[in-house]
C-alpha cells in the first residue's frame, strides 16, 4: 500500500465532489491511503483522482528534486502553455506512487487521434491531469524505462540555426509576412527563437499586415506566450469593437450592425483597429512587467504599408530608426500607427492618415505592396552600406504565411458544386501569380553575394484568413508545422556547414 499525507479537509471536500473514488481510499488516522493501482483510475474515469488539488508544501523539497529527474519534455511540449504548479504537485504524487515510472510531457489539450502516429501507438500509456474543476488537460506519456527516451533541448536540435543568427558581421532581419489571422501561427517560431536566445541577435523586425501585428507586439516587449493569449482573446471575442467575429457570416452581421445610421462618406473603413490593438497590448504589457516581472528590450520595428497610387514601397517606423539616406521610403509614425496602417483591410478598417512636410498620406494594408517585407529591408541595407562600408552582410529570416485560395476546401467545394470550376481555375492562377512574385524576389536577393536568406512557409490545409473560429486550429497546427520546418532547415544548415 502507498499513502500520501494531505490536508484532511481538502481530501474530504474532494471525496464529496467525487464519490466514485471513495472505494479506492480509506482513512487511517490522519492519513488517507490508496492502492498502487489507483493510478489506473486516473486514465480510466473522467471524474477521478486526477482532478485533486494538492498544496506544494505536501512534498518535501528533497523528494521533489528526485521526482523531477523522472519528468521529461518533448520538443513540442515546450511550445504549449507552461504547466501550473498545482498540476505539477499532482504529478509528483503520481510519480511517488510508483518508483519505476518515468513520464514525458506531451502538451496541453491534445487531440491524440491527430497528434502523431507514435502517440497513437502508445496511447494506452497516455493520461491527462488537471486541478480540481479545471478545464485544461495536460497530457503525459508513461515510460517504464529511462532508456526509451532522453532529455531534449532546443539548443541540441537547432544549434546550426542558432549559429546562423549569431553573426556579428551581419545585419540580422526578421521579416514576418501577411496572411490575416494566419499570423497567429507565428508565436510558435518566436517561442523557439527565445528558447535559443536569438532575440538579442535580431537587429530589425519587419512586418506586413497580420505579421505586423504579431511582430509589433514582439518587438515592443510582449513575450510569445502572452502574444498567444492575445490571439485567444480574439478567438473568445473579448474585444467588442473588433469586426471579425467567428466565421465570415457572423462577421458580416457585425459589419451590418456597425454601418447602421452612418453616411456613405463614413463607410470607408468602419473599425478603428488602433484602439483594440493598443488595449490588448497594454493589458499584456502590464501583466508581463508587473505580475510576471519580465522586461524585454525593444527591437527596431518597421511596418510595410500601401498608399493609393503609390510610386514606390514605403514603411513606417519611429523617427529614431530612420537614417537620412532612407527618408524617401521610411516615414515616421508611432508604433501602433505603424501596426494598424500595415494591417488595415481596405473598406473594413479605417486607414491611418499621416501629414508630413511633403504632403499627406493615407496608409493601409501592406500586403497590397508585398506579402513579405524583403525588398525594403534590402534597399535600406544597401543605402546604409554606401554611407557605412563596414556593413558587410545582410541576413533575412522570413516567415511566409502563404495565404492562398488553394488551401480552402470550402472554396474548392463551392465552385465544384456550382459547376463553376472555370472560375476556380482563374482563382488558382492568382495564387500562382503571387507565388511567382515572391519566388522572383527571393531569387534576386539570393543571387547577391552580400545576402543570406532563410525562411519558413506555413501550410494549414485550410485558408483560415478571416475566421476567428479557426484561431486554435492555426495555433495548434503552427506548432507542429513550424517545428518540423525548423528541424528540416537545421538539417540543411548542417549539411551546408559540413
Amino acid at each position: 500500500m502507498k499513502y500520501f499525507k494531505m490536508t484532511k479537509s481538502l481530501m474530504e471536500g474532494f471525496i464529496i465532489k467525487n464519490p466514485d473514488i471513495k472505494p479506492f481510499l480509506f482513512e487511517k488516522g490522519e492519513v488517507y491511503q490508496f492502492s498502487e493501482n489507483t493510478y489506473l483510475e486516473i486514465k480510466r474515469r473522467p471524474n477521478s483522482f486526477k482532478t485533486a488539488f494538492f498544496k506544494e508544501g505536501l512534498i518535501p523539497d528533497e523528494t521533489k528534486s528526485d521526482l523531477k529527474k523522472r519528468i521529461y519534455f518533448s520538443l513540442k511540449s515546450y511550445l504549449h502553455d507552461p504547466i501550473p504548479d498545482n498540476t505539477i504537485q499532482d504529478l509528483y504524487l503520481f510519480l511517488d506512487a510508483d518508483k519505476n515510472v518515468q513520464v514525458e510531457y506531451l502538451g496541453r489539450d491534445l487531440k491524440l487521434s491527430a497528434y502523431s502516429k507514435q502517440i497513437r501507438k502508445f496511447d494506452k500509456h497516455v493520461f491527462s491531469f488537471d486541478i480540481l474543476n479545471g478545464t485544461r488537460n495536460y497530457f503525459w506519456k508513461i515510460h517504464l524505462s529511462k532508456e526509451r527516451f532522453r532529455k531534449i533541448k532546443f539548443e541540441d536540435n537547432l544549434s546550426n540555426l542558432k549559429r546562423w543568427f549569431n553573426d556579428e558581421d551581419a545585419t540580422i532581419i526578421l521579416s514576418l509576412g501577411g496572411g490575416g489571422l494566419r499570423a497567429h501561427a507565428i508565436p510558435t517560431v518566436l517561442k523557439i527563437f527565445d528558447f535559443l536566445d536569438i532575440r538579442k541577435n535580431i537587429d530589425e523586425l519587419w512586418g506586413c499586415s497580420g505579421g505586423s501585428i504579431i511582430g509589433g507586439y514582439y518587438a515592443y516587449g510582449i513575450p510569445p506566450l502572452f502574444i498567444e493569449k492575445i490571439c485567444f482573446d480574439f478567438y473568445n471575442e473579448r474585444h467588442e469593437d473588433f469586426i471579425i467575429k467567428g466565421d465570415l457570416f457572423n462577421s458580416f452581421k457585425t459589419f451590418t450592425k456597425q454601418i447602421q445610421g452612418k453616411k456613405l462618406s463614413e463607410l470607408i473603413g468602419i473599425v478603428e483597429l488602433q484602439k483594440t490593438l493598443q488595449l490588448a497590448f497594454d493589458n499584456e504589457k502590464n501583466r508581463t512587467e508587473k505580475k510576471e516581472n519580465i522586461k524585454l528590450n525593444d527591437i527596431p520595428f518597421f511596418s510595410l504599408v500601401s498608399t493609393p497610387f503609390q510610386k514606390e514601397m514605403m514603411a513606417l517606423t519611429e523617427k529614431k530608426w530612420i537614417p537620412p539616406e532612407c527618408s524617401s521610403f521610411l516615414k515616421e509614425a508611432e508604433p501602433f500607427e505603424s501596426i494598424c496602417a500595415s494591417s488595415c483591410i481596405p473598406l473594413i478598417m479605417k486607414p491611418i492618415v499621416k501629414h508630413y512636410p511633403e504632403g499627406s498620406y493615407t496608409f493601409f494594408d501592406g500586403a497590397l505592396s508585398e506579402e513579405i517585407p524583403l525588398i525594403l529591408p534590402f534597399k535600406k541595407f544597401m543605402a546604409e552600406k554606401k554611407v557605412n562600408p563596414d556593413k558587410k552582410k545582410l541576413k533575412i529570416f522570413y516567415i511566409n504565411l502563404n495565404s492562398r485560395f488553394r488551401e480552402s476546401k470550402a472554396i474548392s467545394h463551392f465552385f465544384s458544386k456550382k459547376n463553376l470550376t472555370f472560375i476556380y481555375k482563374k482563382i488558382l492562377l492568382l495564387d500562382k501569380s503571387l507565388d511567382k512574385k515572391i519566388e522572383k524576389t527571393l531569387d534576386e536577393l539570393k543571387s547577391n553575394p552580400d545576402v543570406d536568406i532563410l525562411g519558413l512557409d506555413l501550410i494549414l490545409n485550410k485558408n483560415a484568413f478571416l475566421n476567428t473560429k479557426e484561431i486554435p486550429y492555426i495555433i495548434r497546427n503552427g506548432r507542429n508545422h513550424f517545428l518540423e520546418e525548423l528541424l528540416s532547415l537545421e538539417k540543411s544548415l548542417k549539411i551546408k556547414n559540413n
